[in-house]
């Protein structure tokens, strides 16, 4: 085997890997939402999906549901942190 052979079979053998692990991500992907989807339907009468919900509770508070994992962010300390970020980068212009 010569070397123009060579790397023809290596760059043959990278491109299936590629497709082999993007249509194995994209069928892990479908399998999540189709669970999500039927999941929805018979726990909760609700057709969708919902894989990723962001509500806000307050002015202070966000909800984010994650995989029915409830999540509360506290937003009045990423406020003051980025206030915080805005005048140091104002006072050094």
């Amino acid at each position: 085997m010569n070397r123009v052979e060579k790397y023809r079979a290596i760059r043959l053998a990278r491109k299936k890997i590629k497709l082999l692990l993007t249509t194995c991500f994209i069928l892990v992907l479908i399998g999540i939402i189709t669970v999500d989807y039927s999941i929805n339907d018979l726990m909760n009468k609700e057709n969708g999906i919902r894989l990723v919900e962001i509500n806000q509770r307050d002015d202070n508070y966000t909800h984010i549901k994650l995989l029915n994992n409830n999540l509360y962010f506290n937003i009045e300390y990423i406020k003051e942190d980025i206030n915080r970020v805005v005048k140091w980068i104002l006072r050094h212009d």
